[in-house]
């Protein structure tokens, strides 16, 4: 691996853990933006917020999960191919 494979691995992995934080906060307020008209719509205040809020939550855990085991994988390929 060259210098210059190792620089454009080590730019890839900060977009991805980059691209991971806002995911994260994306589904939190889409979760809290939805939540907010559903119960404005329906006079229901604040209990649909928060409903999807945790919904919009689970979902960025989600995606930490997601990450992790793509981290994993890709650790555990990277295992194979250089023994020892």
């Amino acid at each position: 691996m060259t210098l210059q494979d190792s620089k454009k691995d080590i730019y890839r992995t900060l977009l991805n853990y980059s691209a991971l934080g806002l995911e994260m906060g994306f589904c939190v307020v889409i979760g809290l933006v939805a939540g907010f008209y559903a119960d404005k719509y329906l006079g229901t205040y604040p209990y649909l917020t928060f409903v999807f809020m945790v919904f919009g939550m689970i979902a960025a855990f989600r995606a930490v999960y997601r990450a992790y085991k793509r981290l994993k994988k890709e650790d555990d390929e990277g295992d194979h191919r250089n023994p020892g």
